[in-house]
C-alpha cells in the first residue's frame, strides 16, 4: 500500500471520529456565542472524585459526578462515554470519550493524519502536541480548539484534549476530554487528573 493510499484511508476513519462530535453538539446546543452570559446556565458542580474505567488493555479514571447521557451521544463510536449536561437546552458542558480501534500504522502517523482531518473544523487550532511515556508505553497528548455551528445559529468555541496510545494488543486508544471553552480554565485541573490516570498496557 502506498503512503498516499494509507493516509487517505486513515484520514477517512479519523473524519468519522472528529466530525461526529460537531454534528451532535450542534444539534444539542441552541443560541449563538454572542448571547448575554446571563442567558447561559450556570456551570454544574458535581462530585469530582475519580473512579476507574477498565477497558481491554487500558484503564482511565473519570469524575464520579460525570454520568452517561440520556438520549444523547457525543461520539457515536465511543466505547465509553460520560459527561456533564449543563441543561437540556444548552447541551453537554463536558464529556469524556474513550475510542478504540486498530493500530494499523505507527502511532505518530495516526496522530498526524487525525490532526490533518481536524483542520476541516472552523477556526481549528493545534494548541499543543507532546509525546509522553505512560507506563513504559509511548503516547501523545494533543490539545486543540475549534468552533462548531449551533442549531439556533452562531457558533460554540470548544476545547479538546486527546491522549493516544497503542496497547500491547495493537489497539489504538484515544482518551478524549471535550469541554466548552468557557469552562476550560475551571476544568483544567480535572482534565489533568483524567489524563494522568490513563494507563495503557
Amino acid at each position: 500500500m502506498t503512503r498516499r493510499r494509507r493516509r487517505v484511508i486513515v484520514a477517512a476513519v479519523a473524519a468519522v471520529v472528529v466530525l461526529v462530535v460537531t454534528a451532535v453538539l450542534a444539534v444539542s446546543c441552541s443560541g449563538g456565542d454572542d448571547e448575554p452570559s446571563k442567558q447561559r446556565p450556570a456551570a454544574v458542580t458535581l462530585d469530582t472524585t475519580l473512579v476507574p474505567y477498565k477497558g481491554d488493555g487500558f484503564s482511565v479514571s473519570y469524575p464520579r459526578g460525570w454520568r452517561k447521557f440520556s438520549g444523547l451521544t457525543v461520539v457515536q463510536d465511543a466505547q465509553f462515554e460520560v459527561g456533564v449536561l449543563r441543561s437540556p437546552e444548552f447541551g453537554p458542558e463536558s464529556s469524556l470519550d474513550v475510542l478504540v480501534g486498530n493500530a494499523a500504522f505507527p502511532l505518530s502517523v495516526l496522530v498526524d493524519d487525525w490532526l490533518e482531518v481536524g483542520t476541516r473544523l472552523a477556526d481549528f487550532k493545534l494548541e499543543s502536541k507532546r509525546q509522553l511515556l505512560v507506563s513504559d508505553v509511548i503516547a501523545y497528548e494533543v490539545r486543540t480548539s475549534y468552533r462548531i455551528e449551533r442549531k439556533g445559529g452562531g457558533t460554540l468555541p470548544v476545547r479538546q484534549v486527546d491522549v493516544f496510545a497503542v496497547t500491547a494488543k495493537k489497539r489504538l486508544v484515544d482518551v478524549r476530554v471535550t469541554v466548552t471553552a468557557d469552562r476550560y480554565n475551571d476544568t483544567a485541573p480535572l482534565i489533568r487528573s483524567i489524563v494522568s490516570s490513563f494507563r495503557p498496557r
